[in-house]
């Protein structure tokens, strides 16, 4: 009997999401906006995976936002908001 493998969809960054509440959106978008709606996909569904270049772009983002602060904003929030303070 032949061994069945359940086929494991890599994601990259251009890619669209079909389903969820970012339904639409780019993975970048999603990283950029909701990394934890990332880091929950990759822990609670099996078949969902990030290509090499993805996954370092997501590190990344989640290493921002363990290491910025601003009030109660963190990661790459945290940049958007003092960049837009600064400016103003």
């Amino acid at each position: 009997m032949p061994f069945l493998q359940k086929k494991i969809k890599v994601y990259n960054l251009r890619d669209r999401l079909t389903f969820g509440k970012h339904q639409g959106e780019t993975l970048q978008q999603i990283i950029d906006a909701d990394p934890e709606y990332v880091e929950w996909m990759i822990e609670n569904i099996p078949d969902f995976d990030l290509d090499a270049v993805t996954m370092d772009y997501f590190e990344d983002i989640l290493n921002d936002r363990d290491e910025i602060n601003f009030g109660d904003i963190i990661g790459i929030r945290a940049i958007r908001a003092i960049l837009t303070t600064i400016s103003s």
